[in-house]
């Protein structure tokens, strides 16, 4: 046992200890060479995992079925060993098998495990010369090579299948191995029978009535002799008579002439020639010598390919069929592997298919047309007509190099089934069209059997695949163009389908301009998600992608979730992906919950790598009828977040809750920052989820704040009233008291607010960044002492700034904080002592601050966004007040004023802005400022009221001197 090298032979050497241990001694050597027969061929990863008992078990098990079959008949035992009951076990079933050894049996035994779905894990099989004494007891054994006198050969099977618990399905497949080996036998033993049959109806050809020319006897008999030559696998016999029945014929088999498979199948009733197709009976009634055809039946001998058939037809004196000898069986592989010259029909028909071609001999296309008949399927080569075979090779030969889809179609003669010959640019071909091609060839020709193929690929750009579409009857209707023009959209790749959109909505040149661009820019998982119409909407976007303009979206719902709460949100990017971090924040601030997110890299042919990130999101559908206009109003929204215009909170949920655009929201939003800065004490989340509750509230709140400030839509007070009586009688239905509280701070903020820019434009008519209101605190209730007279609000992502004056004419600094938080209370503690020093200067004092919420860290970025936010802050006083032109006031552009004229506006410097007054009265000329240089005291062309003592500690000191010119110590004497 020592066959097996390596560690694993150690196992089948325990086996053999096992059986000279275990075995009656005088048939341990008979088993020992039975076990090394049977193991020999037995790999180390099939002998992984297995033990020495089991094996020996098995072996043994198999030998007593081998001692005590002593005739020729079959043994077939399919069990599950167990240890109890055998002395050994095994996870899975065994089938055990003895039978005489011929040829086939290996091969024939597969095709039954394939054909039950049954897995095999081990198959084992020895071929055995078998010695038996007159008691039929063994006396020796050895493989056929061994010069060894024998009684019999046996073929012995060891087999590991699924393990099988259903006892029906077990004796099933056992009267299916017992069928099986009955064919094998019945064939193999007429074998030699059937061939002279063969031989004998060739050289009678020639002697019998005929009307054939005699070059095609000559064919006929060179082609049976060819056939009898090991060319074909001979598996059964029968005769035929063609006789007249009642109008009609039948066709009867003779009996007792059946040999092999034909002793097997019944041919008590003939067939009568009207049931064949019209087809079939002209081929039946016929004068072609040869019918060179399939069965409809599958193999179960050697090879599971249908049968094939060959027909010789006997005449009468007349030229009439009277009968036929028929021979069914497999042809060998010859038939298959060698040059169709060397098979003597289909070298004449071949022949003569050239003679017919209208290609000279020697020529390309000549050539072509040969290789392509050569290299034809067999089997169509044998049943095809020539002229069918000529359309196929000129057919073909037209759309080499060119990038077509062409379908041939053949009926059998039978009309059992249609031929379909199908030719696709190689490069097209996968698993994918294949599959598609057998339901589109199915459908055609209404089959409900499985379409069976065969692919072959040669060094021509054509793939070539054969499908056999089985049917009842091939006598319906078809149109070959239509299937063929059904294939040929089923060839169509994603990216040509992807062109033929680029073209359709671009013209030819920037079409073609753009597909070279992006024909293989695209991802697989791209490809499988994204319909190729789509994609052309994708491009366009990534073509406005530019170094200024980095992020473009799409935002929409998809046709297939019409009735549900899915959107979809493309984003793309130039260059890099979005951060997942940075971007599903800001989507949950406007109110989508994102259930996933699918990012795709597209490269395009110039190296550009953009980036697709495809969301899924889930919206509160509510109240929104027209989708489209919420698209653009949340686009706009995203992208001014995304370019820090807008602000990435709460609020943005009104743009899909409360029907606003991102501008509209941040009329809330810079009241929420005004009342943390007057010291309301809830937070600006507990605001927002108020809002959240109430959307139809919040949308009436910015509502009246349209009506109360539009230019374009200025509402009378009594309208302003209507609506404010609406809000008070929504609030009956706010249960939450802090809800109402903030409501109607809202409206009381608004009614206090006199003026604001919020409609005034850019230069280039945007928006601006940030939003200004002047406000009367007096009006507000709660508000902390003292109450200037006017303040300014101004709100932006990036600065936030407060205002306060004393009055109509008052002067003070503006002042860089950074109590963020409440940086309008540490400016209201600094007015009240402006109020005290400007008693001497002015009537009343003011000051202003303001706080820069995107500061860098680098010192240089640092001051630069420091000026930067001055400047807004700057302008946004300026925005909101009137002007002086010879002598005339002019109101602010576009701003509704609900108060008097008012002018007068002076600012200083201040902690941090010391330096900035220059870039004040710079904004204040660029305005047109009345004021001109005077706006900002100080300055490189102004006092430096600190250096001259023009300052309140300044004037005191004048006082003192004045008293001492007097003789007079005011700080200790009492004056008026």
């Amino acid at each position: 046992m020592t066959q097996n090298e390596g560690p694993a032979s150690v196992i089948l050497d325990n086996v053999t200890k096992l059986i000279h241990k275990k075995v009656h001694a005088e048939n341990v050597s008979l088993v020992e060479t039975f076990a090394k027969a049977l193991y020999s061929n037995m790999s180390k990863e099939d002998l992984a995992h297995r033990n020495d008992s089991d094996l020996y078990g098995a072996a043994l098990s198999l030998w007593n079925s081998l001692e005590k079959n002593a005739n020729d008949d079959a043994v077939i035992r399919v069990f599950n060993p167990e240890v109890a009951k055998d002395g050994w076990q095994s996870s899975h079933t065994i089938v055990e098998i003895i039978a005489k050894d011929m040829p086939f049996l290996v091969d024939s035994v597969r095709m039954a495990l394939s054909r039950k779905n049954i897995v095999s894990h081990l198959l084992l099989h020895s071929p055995l010369k078998v010695k038996r004494d007159g008691d039929n007891k063994i006396t020796a054994l050895s493989n056929l090579k061994t010069e060894q006198e024998s009684s019999s050969t046996k073929t012995v099977f060891f087999i590991e299948i699924d393990r099988q618990t259903d006892a029906k399905a077990m004796k099933e497949f056992t009267e299916e191995l017992e069928s099986v080996l009955k064919d094998v036998s019945v064939a193999v033993e007429d074998w030699k029978p059937i061939r002279d049959k063969l031989v004998a109806v060739s050289k009678e050809i020639p002697t019998r009535h005929h009307d054939c020319s005699q070059a095609e006897v000559n064919e006929a008999v060179e082609f049976l002799e060819w056939l009898s030559s090991d060319n074909f696998t001979f598996m059964g016999y029968r005769q035929y008579d063609l006789v007249p029945v009642q109008g009609d014929h039948e066709l009867r088999a003779v009996p007792d002439t059946s040999l092999g498979l034909m002793k097997n199948s019944s041919h008590d009733g003939g067939r009568l020639l009207s049931e064949l197709p019209e087809v079939a009976r002209k081929e039946a009634r016929s004068k072609n010598l040869l019918i060179l055809t399939k069965t409809n039946s599958l193999s179960r001998v050697h090879r599971p390919a249908y049968i094939d058939y060959v027909g010789i037809k006997r005449f009468d004196e007349q030229g009439n069929v009277i009968g036929e000898d028929r021979f069914i069986g497999l042809f060998s592989s010859s038939f298959y592997n060698n040059s169709a010259a060397d098979v003597p029909v289909l070298k004449s028909k071949i022949q003569r298919i050239m003679e017919q071609c209208d290609f000279a001999q020697g020529t390309h296309a000549y050539k072509a047309v040969l290789n392509l008949l050569e290299t034809y399927p067999r089997d169509e080569l044998v049943q095809a007509r020539e002229v069918e075979l000529l359309e196929v090779a000129t057919g073909v030969l037209q759309i080499q190099e060119r990038d077509m889809c062409r379908l041939f179609v053949r009926r059998d003669v039978y009309g059992r089934f249609f031929s379909c010959m199908v030719y696709v640019p190689r490069e097209r071909y996968n698993t994918a069209l294949r599959r598609e091609t057998q339901k589109l060839l199915a459908d055609a020709f209404k089959s409900n059997e499985k379409v069976e193929f065969t692919t072959f690929f040669s060094e021509s750009t054509l793939a070539r695949t054969h499908y056999i579409v089985r049917v009842a009857d091939n006598s319906i209707k078809y149109n070959v163009k239509d299937i063929e023009n059904n294939l040929a959209e089923a060839a169509r790749t994603w990216e040509d389908k992807l062109q033929s959109a680029l073209l359709g909505s671009n013209g030819e040149t920037r079409g073609n301009e753009l597909n070279r661009k992006y024909a293989n820019a695209f991802p697989h998982s791209y490809k499988d998600q994204v319909l190729p119409s789509a994609a052309v909407v994708d491009i366009e976007k990534l073509e406005q992608l530019s170094d200024e303009k980095k992020l473009e979206m799409l935002f929409y719902r998809p046709q297939e979730e019409s009735n549900s709460e899915i959107v979809r949100l493309s984003l793309f990017h130039k260059d890099v992906p979005i951060h997942l971090s940075d971007v599903m924040p800001m989507l949950e601030n406007f109110g989508l919950r994102v259930i996933g997110e699918t990012p795709y890299a597209i490269k395009s042919s110039d190296g550009q790598v953009n980036w697709i990130m495809d969301f899924s999101m889930m919206i509160d559908s509510k109240g929104i009828a027209d989708f489209d206009k919420v698209s653009a109003r949340f686009r706009a929204a995203l992208t001014n977040v995304w370019n820090n215009r807008l602000e990435s909170d709460g609020f943005n949920r009104m743009v899909l809750l409360g029907g606003m655009t991102g501008r509209e929201a941040s009329i809330l939003r810079a009241y929420a920052k005004y009342m943390r800065q007057i010291g309301v004490t809830f937070s600006q989340s507990y605001i927002e989820n108020t809002f959240e509750h109430y959307p139809h509230i919040a949308a009436q709140i910015v509502e009246l704040f349209v009506k109360k400030f539009s230019p374009a839509k200025k509402a009378a007070e009594k309208t302003l009233e209507k609506l404010i009586e609406k809000i008070y009688q929504e609030l009956e239905n706010v249960a939450n008291l802090d809800d109402d509280r903030i409501i109607r701070m809202y409206v009381d903020m608004i009614n206090a607010t006199l003026r604001t820019n919020f409609y005034q434009k850019e230069a280039d008519e945007s928006n601006k960044s940030y939003i200004s209101f002047k406000i009367n605190p007096h009006a507000i209730p709660e508000m902390p002492l003292p109450l200037p007279a006017y303040e300014i609000f101004v709100y932006s992502p990036r600065v936030e700034g407060v205002h306060l004056r004393g009055g109509k004419v008052a002067r003070g600094g503006l002042r860089w904080s950074d109590r963020r938080e409440d940086f309008r209370t540490e400016v209201l503690g600094l007015v009240k002592a402006q109020q005290v020093k400007n008693t001497v200067i002015v009537p009343v004092g003011s000051k202003g601050g303001f706080v820069c919420k995107q500061l860098p860290n680098d010192r240089e970025g640092f001051f630069k966004e420091g000026q930067e936010c001055y400047k807004m802050f700057i302008r946004g006083l300026l925005d909101i007040t009137d002007n002086i032109i010879h002598g005339d006031i002019i109101p602010p552009v576009d701003v509704v004023r609900h108060d008097e004229d008012d002018p007068y506006l002076v600012v200083a410097a201040d902690k941090g802005t010391a330096t900035f007054s220059d870039i004040a009265n710079g904004i204040a000329e660029e305005y047109n400022f009345w004021l001109g240089d005077a706006f900002a005291s100080g300055g490189s062309i102004g006092y430096d009221h600190k250096k001259m003592g023009i300052t309140a500690k300044g004037a005191w000191e004048s006082v003192k001197r004045h008293f001492r010119e007097m003789d007079i110590d005011c700080q200790t004497t009492d004056f008026t």
